[in-house]
């Protein structure tokens, strides 16, 4: 199973990007499936729940513990029940790489990436970079935040990134960046998206899409 995780500060379009690339692998006659962290399973539900403010406070610790176990509850579990076994290609909708960029920043990124260890590298990591600032109207604009969408958090959680992909790239996963933002103009959803495409077919030795 190749997975292809998309990753990104929140705002930034990973969920909308997550589909579109789904799509057109299945367009193409890839065997594939989509896979969303948080998953659908019982310690997802409980992270929705305290990303919405419910019951508290958590500890980032606790956090990191919880999206640890929720990914391996998808990779040994959730993924079969969905998918119907173990597609050719999984894409994922955030992955670890959300967790070393979000948690480690209280957790210590060098504890969180060894919770998660025996969640195997992405083949391809599909960094989809915005400025804090674009990414805060967006999400402004939808009407609703979760509790790491802070300007100050944001930035925080992009700066992490860097540090991210350099220890991504450097384990041999394929990271490819595409600005979601180019010369200080947003990028339309159908023009990053064919960067997307395009860059992740040619990073899986697939026919162009």
């Amino acid at each position: 199973m190749r997975i292809v995780a998309l990753e990104g500060i929140d705002g930034s379009g990973v969920s909308t990007h997550s589909k579109l690339l789904h799509g057109k692998l299945v367009e193409a006659g890839v065997p594939s499936c989509l896979w969303k962290e948080p998953t659908e399973g019982p310690v997802g539900g409980l992270i929705r729940g305290f990303l919405r403010g419910a019951g508290g406070a958590v500890d980032s610790d606790v956090m990191a513990l919880l999206f640890a176990a929720d990914r391996l509850w998808g990779l040994r579990l959730g993924v079969a029940e969905r998918c119907g076994g173990r597609p050719e290609v999984l894409v994922v909708d955030r992955y670890k790489y959300s967790s070393l960029a979000y948690q480690g920043i209280s957790s210590g990124l060098e504890w969180v990436d060894a919770i998660n260890s025996k969640a195997p590298e992405a083949e391809v990591l599909v960094y989809i970079d915005v400025p804090p600032e674009v990414a805060m109207r967006r999400i402004t604009a939808r009407g609703r935040r979760e509790v790491f969408e802070t300007p100050d958090f944001l930035s925080r959680v992009k700066t992490m990134y860097e540090e991210v992909l350099r220890l991504a790239s450097g384990r041999g996963v394929r990271v490819v960046r595409v600005e979601g933002v180019r010369g200080g103009v947003e990028r339309s959803i159908e023009d990053v998206q064919s960067e997307i495409a395009a860059r992740v077919f040619e990073a899986l030795g697939l026919p162009g899409p």
